[in-house]
């Protein structure tokens, strides 16, 4: 598993709104606001944000109100911070299992070289084999040491929910049942997203095929 999926801007974004961190959902959509405005809008459902049986259902935004849009870590158990940093740090310990078990391969197969003599197509053969291994030990190590520093940066940058607020509600209409003749419900809000966060994220209007 990818241990850095729930602090990436990708479809299906985990959030919570600051006032009910409890109730937890998913963003949809990614929006450019258009015109001379650079601001990214995301597209969410309003009972994510304002649940129907804790918040009033009034239009929103209302005066001198600001409801706060918080990145959640919603595939991890209990929903914490400290549960998304065990997750790291057993990922790190994952790595850690693998070195001996690369460096012993490495060994073994070295002498396997010594052996060989000059047969060269198998002393290629191995060759290629310890170059394998020892590209695999290398890796590993890389990993371990960028799991370190995300592992720092999330406990420094990204712990508490203040520290993850990533937007602000600017439309969300009133939960509306049997919205048209077909029987539709209105379920939605927009979000204006923190610039300053997604600017390097969001490369503007597309779709991933």
């Amino acid at each position: 598993m990818d241990v850095r999926a729930p602090l990436t801007a990708r479809l299906g974004l985990s959030i919570a709104g600051m006032a009910s961190l409890h109730t937890e959902g998913t963003g949809g959509l990614y929006l450019m606001q258009g015109g001379d405005s650079k601001n990214v809008l995301l597209v969410t459902a309003r009972h994510v944000l304002f649940p129907p049986n804790a918040r009033p259902n009034y239009d929103y935004p209302r005066p001198r109100t600001v409801h706060l849009l918080v990145m959640s870590f919603f595939w991890v158990p209990r929903h914490s911070s400290d549960n998304l940093l065990k997750s790291i740090r057993d990922n790190i310990s994952e790595h850690h299992f693998k070195i001996p078990m690369h460096e012993y391969c490495i060994k073994t197969l070295k002498q396997k070289v010594d052996g060989v003599g000059k047969n060269d197509q198998e002393l290629v053969k191995v060759t290629k084999e310890v170059e394998s291994v020892q590209h695999a030990l290398n890796n590993t190590k890389k990993v371990i040491k960028a799991l370190e520093m995300f592992h720092e940066k999330v406990k420094t940058e990204w712990r508490s929910p203040k520290q993850r607020v990533i937007g602000h509600v600017v439309c969300a209409p009133p939960l509306m049942y049997n919205a048209d003749t077909q029987g539709f419900s209105e379920d939605y809000a927009l979000v204006e997203l923190n610039s300053t966060k997604f600017k390097k994220a969001f490369h503007g209007n597309c779709i991933n095929l």
